[in-house]
């Protein structure tokens, strides 16, 4: 808990205006909270290879035609509220689909060959940024704590973590709850859920809203005695760093604390391409926004620093100049 603050009133929003005075006072930034994907890791790269081939297995496997399997999936996915559900055979199955396989399946089996085809492809392309890891390194060192606020579901967030090999330097993870309706896990799942697989050594969170309106007074475990006092740490204190300007940077203009846009993060547009066959329309709104397709829609009028990096060979450097702490690592 930040020291001298205590019972914070979360029912009381941010108001414009007040006490914007202190981004011109020194910063002392003692928490970064961070986006994950397109800012931690390029997930739209990867899953723009993932999921077409994913289907493609799907419809070799069962005879049923790609296209059908394509709009399948997105149905399935919209339903669920988010792209990243590990559930997707079982879902299928379930919507009934597979009565139209012109193949005889055995829905376990072909589970774990589309695992395996979409696993093959992320390994290959999901790439950590650079720069990012020596980041949250240094700031672990000095005393500053990394969250992690994604729109990500649980599992996925917690196991790209780990697979970053970032686990060490996080203090809390804190993603968005779908609905999940999937109730009888795969006998290994159940036995890699039972060993451990899926822990982290951290908080993690469930959240029932997405940015921007995420209480920080809540993600940060603020209680203050006035929301002035919640409001002067969190401007004071606390850095924002996404790729989203509708989402994270509007998150830092709300509190008017610092926000890094990770404008590194930005995907290419035949990638969004291929995932508008596949995702939630709220996913490709967000990701078009990323691309610079929205930018400026619904943005607040509250003032706050935002410092753009553009490129990956920046983030490093930029980084750790914008919150003020020494690079420590060897060039």
């Amino acid at each position: 808990m930040p020291p001298g603050i205590k019972d914070v009133n979360l029912l009381h929003p941010v108001k414009s205006g007040h006490n914007m005075g202190t981004m011109s006072e020194k910063r002392e930034i003692k928490e970064i909270i961070w986006d994950a994907d397109n800012t931690i890791w390029n997930w739209v790269r990867y899953a723009a290879r993932a999921y077409p081939k994913m289907a493609a297995t799907i419809a070799e496997e069962t005879g049923i035609p790609a296209d059908d399997v394509i709009a399948a999936m997105k149905k399935y996915y919209t339903a669920t509220g988010t792209l990243e559900s590990p559930w997707l055979i079982q879902g299928l199955e379930q919507m009934g689909f597979f009565k139209r396989a012109k193949k005889r399946i055995n829905i376990e089996e072909l589970r774990l060959r589309a695992k395996a085809v979409f696993q093959h492809y992320r390994n290959k392309y999901f790439k950590k940024y650079p720069g990012v890891g020596e980041v949250m390194k240094t700031a672990h060192e000095q005393g500053i704590k990394n969250r992690i606020l994604t729109d990500a579901p649980r599992i996925q967030a917690v196991m790209r973590i780990k697979r970053s090999k970032l686990d060490e330097y996080i203090t809390s993870i804190h993603a968005v709850k779908t609905r999940e309706t999937i109730t009888n896990l795969p006998p290994e799942i159940a036995e890699a859920q039972k060993n451990g697989k899926y822990d982290i050594n951290c908080e993690v969170e469930e959240l029932e809203v997405e940015k921007p309106d995420t209480r920080l007074e809540h993600i940060l475990k603020i209680s203050a005695q006035t929301s002035h006092s919640a409001r002067s740490y969190i401007q004071k204190c606390v850095a924002i760093a996404g790729d989203n300007d509708a989402k994270d940077m509007e998150l830092a203009r709300r509190y008017g604390c610092l926000g890094i846009h990770a404008q590194w993060g930005k995907p290419d547009p035949a990638d969004l391409e291929v995932l508008k066959h596949f995702a939630p329309e709220k996913i490709v709104q967000k990701n078009m926004e990323i691309a610079g397709r929205s930018q400026g829609k619904h943005r607040s009028h509250r003032a706050a620093e935002i410092v753009p990096i553009h490129h990956q060979n920046e983030i490093r450097k930029k980084m750790l100049e914008a919150i003020g702490i020494e690079d420590k690592i060897a060039a």
